[in-house]
């Protein structure tokens, strides 16, 4: 599933099948020709801490 919305902190979001929190959203700050490349979407750094029994404060 692919989306274009920001993840927000404290949203409950799934990565590799495994439900992870937002802990820190670092917005990408390419400078505009290098988005223009084919294809190109931004990409923003994401901090995230998983909510699992086993795997609880893993970070990601």
């Amino acid at each position: 599933m692919t989306t274009s919305a920001l993840p927000e902190l404290g949203q409950l979001v799934q990565v590799r099948s495994r439900p992870w929190v937002v802990n820190d959203v670092k917005v990408s700050n390419l400078p505009t020709p290098a988005m223009k490349l084919p294809n190109a979407n931004l990409q923003h750094l994401l901090t995230l801490s998983s909510v699992e029994d086993d795997r609880l404060g893993e970070e990601l």
